[in-house]
């Protein structure tokens, strides 16, 4: 209701103070404000165990229909200044896709701090990834569920007794059933649907990673549909039409930010102020990104004498090819990295068709071999200045956990997911939460 209002209101009273809109449109609007809860219970919007990007393309569609429904009053009462309403109308379409994401995702991250907003869930765990999985779901309250109690399964069998015992100890627990493809059990899941009421099957078929699909109901069987948005010609013209868009609407904002930041690294150290590194771009070709220089000049020099007097910052660069307290890092450097500004001169890089400002995070040739068999994919799209990983934990996340955020968004691309991600991106650069 909030973000309706916020994204809506504005425009409305605009509208009305440049008199093109008329008292009716008005009500009509705030109407909408108050109906939007019983809309959004009827798209689903309320249970506590959910995707957080699956919750937004359900926001992405109710915000599209609240704007139909505001539209309907422009052509009955505004027929002589239909385009102006419209206009304003698609600003607060606008601003609602980006306020509804940002204040239902911080909602949500405030509220899964409390157990009682959260559902309990029972794992039990006939996987080999199961126990990091786990480890995961501990980590990311945010999907709703309060991780209750890891039960191994490894034979695919389990008590009738012990399931009834942890029943009465769990009355109102979920269960997690996880399990890997080939394991599946048939037997185990009957036996599980007839004690607990709601069962989660999850197949991991490797570490982080299942199959990303929807389901088709085809009479007697369920059938996968499995879609790959990124192979659409036209979905690419319309990322890159949003990418020159949005990239040229903030290069002009941010011009004065641009000219202190350069002024306060020339008079923080000598060297240069923008900064080029070699990464892998699309096709696997190498791209030279832009960046504010954030260290001392000659770092790469440093970097090798410090690693060879160094076995313990030697290890975690081998591991992340990062060092959390880098000692090349200057004073200005640490700040701008704490807020992501070094990585403003890489809008170049999006002018020049090297980069998207949504995708995969770019990585250097160092790392092609932990992406494994998954770095074919990886090759097919552009890197982004954001993406999945960027705001799903950064640098607090494993490597295998990066890995699996980019397959994830190659493998479930859309518009409304890099609407979701560009709209996370904002809380979670001022939190500073991962970043160094």
């Amino acid at each position: 209701m909030l973000a309706l209002f916020l994204g809506t209101m504005p425009s409305v009273w605009l509208a009305s103070y440049l008199e093109i809109c008329a008292t009716e449109h008005q009500l009509c609007a705030l109407l909408l404000s108050f109906i939007l809860p019983f809309s959004a219970f009827l798209f689903g919007l309320y249970t506590k165990v959910a995707s957080p990007f699956s919750e937004f393309k359900r926001q992405y569609i109710l915000a599209m229909l609240m704007a139909a429904l505001l539209a309907g009053p422009i052509f009955l009462y505004e027929r002589d200044a239909v385009l102006p309403h419209l206009f304003f109308l698609a600003v607060s379409l606008g601003t609602n896709l980006f306020l509804m994401p940002l204040l239902r995702s911080n909602l949500r991250h405030l509220l899964s701090q409390s157990e009682w907003w959260l559902s309990e869930v029972l794992v039990l765990n006939q996987s080999v990834h199961g126990t990091e999985f786990c480890t995961f779901l501990k980590k990311h309250p945010e999907y709703g569920l309060l991780f209750r109690e890891e039960i191994p399964v490894p034979q695919g069998r389990i008590g009738e007794n012990e399931l009834l015992e942890l029943k009465a100890r769990y009355p109102k627990t979920l269960v997690l059933l996880l399990t890997d493809t080939d394991k599946r059990n048939d037997v185990l899941i009957r036996q599980v649907k007839r004690v607990f009421s709601h069962v989660i099957l999850l197949p991991l078929e490797t570490q982080f990673q299942a199959s990303f699909f929807e389901t088709v109901d085809l009479g007697l069987a369920k059938g996968f549909v499995l879609t790959q948005n990124l192979w659409n010609p036209r979905y690419i013209a319309l990322k890159r039409c949003v990418d020159l868009g949005i990239c040229f609407v903030f290069s002009v904002a941010l011009v004065p930010l641009v000219l202190l930041i350069a002024i306060a690294i020339r008079l923080d150290t000598p060297g240069p102020i923008l900064y080029r590194q070699t990464r892998v771009g699309q096709f696997g070709k190498s791209i030279r990104i832009f960046k504010f220089r954030t260290m001392i000049r000659n770092a790469d020099d440093v970097l090798d004498e410090i690693l060879e007097n160094n076995p313990q910052l030697k290890a975690e660069w081998l591991q992340d090819h990062k060092l959390r307290n880098d000692p090349r890092v200057t004073a200005v450097g640490a700040f701008l990295r704490k807020l992501s500004l070094d990585e403003i001169p890489q809008f170049i890089n999006i002018f020049l068709g090297e980069m998207s400002l949504v995708g995969p995070r770019p990585i250097v040739a160092e790392e092609k071999e932990k992406y494994g068999a998954i770095f074919e994919e990886y090759c097919v799209v552009r890197p982004g200045l954001t993406g999945l990983w960027q705001v799903s934990g950064r640098n607090d996340t494993r490597y295998e956990e990066r890995v699996a955020y980019d397959h994830l968004y190659i493998s479930t691309w859309s518009p409304s997911l890099d609407l979701w991600i560009l709209a996370r991106t904002v809380p979670v650069v001022l939190s500073s939460a991962g970043a160094y």
